[in-house]
């Protein structure tokens, strides 16, 4: 029996084995062939008139996978509750895990389950990426952020503690995800969670495999070692302060560029036209990762150096693949280094 699978968020379809969709990441649905009803991809029969949605039952997909977790909470928020009003209480609960849905979802995370007042995210599944544990931890620091400015109304202002871990877990890539039913395992969620009782209010605590994965685009600060509640070994671990400003191209390479020439001198045509002429040039370089696109630029940003005449002013912004306003990225970085701004992390 065929059936007919489509995200219903941005109308992609797809296989008849997959769980989630390949494009966004969000769960995918199995719509009914007799009356068209929307199902979950966790069902065997539909739930709206119960005819059979495929010919074989649903088996569970489960995958051995590096993952990042996050554990945020609110701290000592049931004393908050006690003091507060019950709907004003629950009206600050129900702003805050939107707000914390919304920013694990803008850094490519999903969230995986709600305990009280704390909530656990996860990235690396069910869609991996090449840099999950940096996206992790830059949703922890915008999470404070965010979660700082969040009004308490006439109680005192409420702190929220961060802890992320990353490692080896067990995934089933079949679970409901964004809270509905529990999907990965491992030591890695336990070791988050302890993590997160030791953050400072307004904290992101982070172990060492995370910290050894982001110290080079993170600032960090030491913290003295622990043992974690329920372990006999010490664990390191560093509390995250900021992104990093980004790195100025480097002034010389190790190695020559190598079967380049024809696309450098295009860049340098469109440089000389530029200077001579006074007129704009749009030049677009793509290709797959690791061709030597940076390089290129890098080397028509040193010939940009070397001309004669009035120096030329070098901008560069970039656009990262997360966060928030992504689109104005690349233009926020090159007004910053025009005015002479740090290029890290904090709001403008």
């Amino acid at each position: 029996m065929d059936i007919d699978l489509k995200c219903g968020h941005c109308a992609r379809t797809a296989g008849p084995d997959d769980r989630f969709c390949g494009g966004c990441g969000q769960p995918l649905a199995v719509s009914c062939a007799q009356c068209g009803h929307a199902n979950s991809t966790e069902v065997n029969f539909c739930t709206g008139c119960g005819h059979p949605l495929r010919d074989h039952a649903v088996t569970v997909q489960e995958d051995r996978r590096q993952v990042s977790v996050l554990f945020v909470d609110i701290v000592d928020f049931t004393a908050y509750a006690e003091r507060a009003d019950p709907e004003q209480a629950r009206g600050l609960q129900q702003t805050y895990f939107a707000t914390v849905r919304r920013i694990v979802h803008q850094y490519g995370g999903v969230v995986e389950k709600y305990i009280g007042d704390a909530v656990m995210a996860l990235f690396g599944a069910p869609v991996a990426t090449d840099n999950d544990a940096l996206r992790c931890v830059r949703a922890g620091l915008e999470l404070q952020r965010n979660l700082a400015r969040q009004p308490a109304g006439p109680q005192p202002a409420l702190g929220f503690r961060v802890g992320i871990a990353t490692g080896e877990a067990l995934v089933d890539l079949s679970a409901t995800r964004d809270g509905g039913q529990a999907f990965v395992t491992g030591d890695v969620v336990n070791t988050a969670s302890r993590l997160q009782s030791l953050a400072p209010s307004g904290g992101v605590v982070v172990d060492e495999t995370t910290w050894s994965a982001t110290r080079h685009e993170l600032e960090y600060a030491d913290q003295p070692p622990v043992t974690l509640r329920g372990r006999s070994a010490v664990s390191r671990i560093w509390l995250a302060v900021r992104a990093r400003p980004q790195r100025e191209p480097h002034n010389t390479e190790l190695t020559p560029m190598v079967d380049r020439e024809h696309e450098r001198g295009l860049l340098v045509n469109a440089l000389h036209r530029m200077v001579n002429e006074r007129t704009s040039q749009l030049v677009t370089v793509f290709g797959p990762a690791g061709v030597g696109k940076s390089r290129l630029l890098r080397e028509l940003a040193r010939h940009a150096g070397s001309l004669p005449g009035p120096p030329i002013t070098w901008l560069v912004g970039q656009c990262p693949p997360f966060g928030e306003n992504v689109t104005w990225a690349a233009l926020t970085d090159i007004v910053k280094s025009w005015v002479g701004m740090p290029g890290a992390d904090d709001p403008v």
